[in-house]
């Protein structure tokens, strides 16, 4: 089974203290580089865990008023996170500390908060770009906004103003999935840089430069999606629609979507089973791309873009769900090859997943557990004990069956 190397090259989450949504009160966890499995019973607060850990690196928008957060990152940077109010108005203004741990270095931002129903309605937005953390919550299920996968694009650039039409597509929502803002970003770079003199009129030309950055794009993931799913190839449509009206100096595209190659014939998102199209979710989200590439805009003024999300922390809901078991195996050899590169952190009822764990990786699960009497969410690492009783099971058995016969949620 792969290992997770020793040697760090991407940002990780190494330890949280998180107090103040749902059930997270005063909860400290510490985390591995590469794969964490969190188990527990229902309602024992895993959702709520990785709901907050992902709020915290965005722009947070949760029903709370108090809250305080402290997260180190490789060990070497730490957050903070502070606001506080009398249950009604908040009293302090929120204060965000960022500390390199290296340098010593620290920059403290202060952020006004405005309430309406009790609900905190003003973004945190005070990380910088040095210190962004790049994660991606992974939910339930695929998507119900899908756009370019599960539903078509349609739009409009100018060619006066190619950045008008373009743009909104870029605005994604939070619900906009990775790996469609990536693609998005793609498109929008590679045809904005067209040729200025009649390049948006040139049909042939703009059809032609959508298709080889689909093929650019599509490259790093479909030797990926060919190893771990039915799914053996991926493409734009063939039936992609342009037309260039004179009168109004714009491009119109239409019925731009994505088709996969599966039991020898070409199929859209709609008519793959539901394990593969999780399974696509799954992996498309996961994938490290680095992308780049040079704009040449008027007077030779040379414009370089770069997509480069290799840096990912993936927060994974439950990956079991809705797979055949043959899938699920396919699907955590998967993820513990990702895990060499990055932080990977799953929730899961599964007994089965902790299968992808040898005896030296058993730090890497986490107990959660719900306190009645101090009515909060509890984790915790295994005990020595609990770890020797996993391995003689490992010995002449599987690390999910020391789940299923013991009492180690107890």
């Amino acid at each position: 089974m792969t290992k997770v190397s020793d040697k760090v090259t991407n940002t990780y989450i190494e330890k949280v203290h998180l107090n103040g949504f749902n059930t997270i009160k005063n909860l400290d966890v510490s985390l591995q580089n590469g794969l964490n499995i969190i188990i527990g019973k229902n309602a024992s607060g895993k959702t709520n865990f990785m709901t907050f850990l992902n709020e915290i690196f965005e722009d947070l928008e949760l029903p709370v008023i108090d809250f305080d957060v402290n997260v180190y990152l490789n060990g070497r940077v730490e957050y903070e996170y502070r606001a506080y109010s009398n249950g009604q108005d908040l009293q302090d203004i929120g204060i965000t500390r960022i500390k390199d741990l290296n340098s010593l270095s620290e920059s403290v931002s202060k952020t006004a908060y405005y309430l309406v129903n009790n609900k905190m309605v003003e973004p945190l937005d005070v990380i910088s770009n040095e210190y962004k953390v790049n994660r991606v919550l992974i939910k339930h299920g695929v998507p119900s906004e899908y756009d370019l996968v599960n539903h078509p694009w349609n739009f409009n650039v100018y060619e006066g103003n190619r950045y008008k039409g373009m743009l909104p597509l870029l605005r994604k929502s939070r619900e906009t999935p990775s790996f469609v803002s990536d693609l998005s970003l793609s498109f929008f770079f590679n045809s904005i840089g067209l040729p200025k003199d009649h390049g948006l009129k040139n049909i042939e030309l703009v059809k032609s430069t959508i298709r080889e950055t689909g093929e650019v794009f599509f490259k790093s993931i479909k030797e990926k999606l060919k190893r771990f799913t039915l799914i053996q190839d991926v493409r734009l449509s063939e039936n992609l629609n342009l037309f260039f009206d004179d009168s109004n100096d714009l491009l119109s595209l239409n019925n731009l979507f994505l088709e996969f190659y599966v039991n020898n014939n070409w199929l859209p998102f709609s008519s793959l089973s539901d394990g593969t199209k999780r399974l696509f979710y799954i992996i498309s989200e996961c994938n490290s791309l680095k992308y780049k590439g040079e704009i040449k805009m008027k007077d030779d003024v040379g414009v370089n873009f770069n997509i480069d999300n290799r840096n990912k922390i993936i927060l994974l809901e439950e990956p079991e769900l809705g797979l055949h078991p043959h899938q699920l195996m396919n699907l955590l050899q998967f993820l513990k090859e990702e895990s060499l590169n990055k932080q990977i952190i799953i929730t899961t009822h599964s007994p089965m997943v902790l299968d992808v764990l040898d005896k030296t990786e058993l730090d890497r699960i986490i107990i959660a557990s719900y306190s009645l009497e101090e009515k909060r969410t509890l984790m915790r690492h295994l005990s020595e004990e609990e770890k020797e009783k996993a391995q003689l099971y490992m010995e002449d058995d599987y690390l999910s069956d020391y789940w299923k016969y013991s009492d180690l949620e107890e």
